[in-house]
């Protein structure tokens, strides 16, 4: 990009042009400027007053020139400045230019990388739960399906590759005034779902921590399953080892294609995923946004491949949270791509995270081979209440200390466990939160066989043994952690009473 305010996540195609037989290290020394169709010359590197690039002639400011290895902390960024010493394999920060020159096409800044080519497989160190700043090291194209699924790389990465991306309108060198995200990307193993969710902009305070979030908002990039020369991205380890990159992964593919694009320039549509999908996947996208500032979207893809444990390559976990977020959530992790069989009677937890009373609003905003004759409720457990989000954008207030476990993504407005009602009005049922306590009223003393209690999955947490006729009995559920629950009595005469609560 041509604006000089705005990192772009690079990783170079070449090294120094040192003898040898490896790979050799990168700095910005190697780039050039070009002067028409055929010539180039060095570009500059000198340090500027005003921090900013300069287009013509392309001077490159170094104080933007960072890397990031095995690291999750903000003063974790490691400084490189006009040095060759950029690993290969590693991806570096890079700022653009001000002002325009004509030989920039389309508004961009051209770069001319000159040096070794690199070749063979290329390691680059990684950390569990810790970052690492990578990307195409090729001077050809990257195929993020070989990538990702290598079986190298699938028991040392999450799966998921991040991109970053600034709010263009902010022209500010203060990290203060910073307003980006991370999208985010993924693909199937047999390459038939592709996933992605676009950043959420938020503010960063000068030491780097997350400030108030920012009124931005993406640009609509889409990253592609085949990576250009030159993009970089992060990874996040889920073991300790290094990420390769291996020749095996490279493919001819062009930059002017459909699949291919530099994460800076090109607007696209969530529909060039949706549309290449087969018809054993559909798929739920919703936009949350709070307090009418930030948008985080959230994608919800039904497959008969899908399982109850972390599907790599279809499931994104969220591990950069928001101030406040929107996300689906099981027992084990948070997610803003997830991925389930789908079945008429599931509940899909919908979990928001915020420390003080938001207002959010809910929306569908696509579903793609999708049942359009099945409803899409967004069902309150305290309330009792289904909102079709086919047909209205709900608004709800949020109160930190009521939104737990208490909104799920449904498709019928009915009970999730099949009750036969009890006519008799004199029984009862009760969940009392003070006393944390499920009783049941039974003044016609029937037979009370068993109380189970389900989580809103449907699986069974507990059971208990009655076998008594009493006209009332009482049990305490204080050992249960909080969250929405079913519970149900069995009665002698195979009646069944159920209830839904919120502990």
């Amino acid at each position: 990009n041509v604006d000089a305010y705005e990192y772009n996540y690079w990783c170079s195609p070449v090294g120094s042009k040192a003898n040898s037989s490896i790979n050799n290290a990168f700095g910005i020394s190697l780039l050039n400027d070009i002067t028409d169709s055929f010539s180039s010359i060095p570009a500059t590197f000198n340090a500027s007053s005003s921090y900013n690039g300069t287009a013509s002639p392309l001077n490159i400011e170094p104080n933007w020139i960072w890397k990031f290895i095995a690291s999750n902390d903000y003063s974790q960024w490691i400084y490189i400045g006009g040095n060759t010493t950029i690993n290969p394999g590693e991806g570096f920060t890079m700022k653009g230019t001000n002002g325009t020159s004509a030989n920039n096409l389309g508004g961009n800044q051209n770069y001319d990388f000159r040096g070794k080519p690199n070749n063979g497989t290329i390691a680059v160190d990684i950390l569990e739960n810790q970052f690492s700043l990578v990307g195409n090291p090729y001077p050809s194209a990257l195929d993020a399906l070989a990538y990702i699924h290598d079986t190298d790389n699938a028991s040392i990465i999450t799966g998921t590759l991040f991109y970053w991306e600034q709010d263009k309108t902010v022209n500010s060198h203060n990290l203060s005034a910073y307003d980006g995200g991370y999208a985010t990307y993924t693909i199937s193993s047999d390459g038939s779902v592709e996933t992605y969710v676009p950043a959420v902009f938020y503010t960063y305070n000068g030491d780097g921590t997350i400030n108030v979030l920012g009124n931005g908002m993406p640009s609509g990039y889409i990253p592609q399953r085949y990576i250009p020369i030159g993009q970089g991205f992060m990874v996040e380890g889920d073991a300790d080892g290094q990420v390769l990159v291996k020749n095996a992964h490279r493919v001819y593919y062009k930059e002017s294609d459909a699949e291919s694009t530099f994460f800076r320039n090109a607007m696209a549509s969530n529909s060039v995923f949706e549309n290449t999908m087969v018809d054993s996947y559909s798929r739920l996208r919703f936009n949350i946004t709070f307090d009418d500032s930030y948008t985080r979207q959230i994608v919800q893809t039904f497959s008969t491949f899908a399982t109850e444990n972390f599907d790599y390559g279809l499931e994104i976990r969220n591990t950069i949270p928001l101030q406040k977020d929107a996300l689906f959530s099981d027992s084990e992790y948070d997610y803003v791509a997830q991925a389930n069989q789908f079945d008429i009677d599931m509940l899909i937890p919908l979990k928001f995270n915020h420390d003080a009373e938001t207002q959010v609003s809910i929306n569908l905003v696509d579903t793609y081979n999708f049942d359009e004759t099945i409803p899409v409720f967004l069902y309150d457990l305290l309330d009792q209440t289904y909102t079709n989000l086919l047909e209205t954008v709900p608004e709800i207030d949020l109160n930190p200390e009521q939104s737990q476990d208490r909104y799920y993504i449904v498709f019928q407005n009915q009970d999730t466990l099949d009750f036969e009602e009890i006519e008799n009005t004199q029984m009862f049922l009760r969940y009392y939160n003070s006393a944390e306590e499920l009783m049941i009223t039974n003044p016609l003393k029937y037979k009370m066989k068993t109380l189970i209690i389900y989580d809103m999955s449907g699986r069974e947490v507990q059971r208990y043994t009655i076998n008594a006729n009493d006209s009332s009995y009482g049990k305490k559920i204080n050992h249960l952690p909080n969250g929405g629950y079913i519970a149900q009595c069995i009665y002698g005469n195979n009646l069944k009473q159920g209830l839904k609560f919120v502990k």
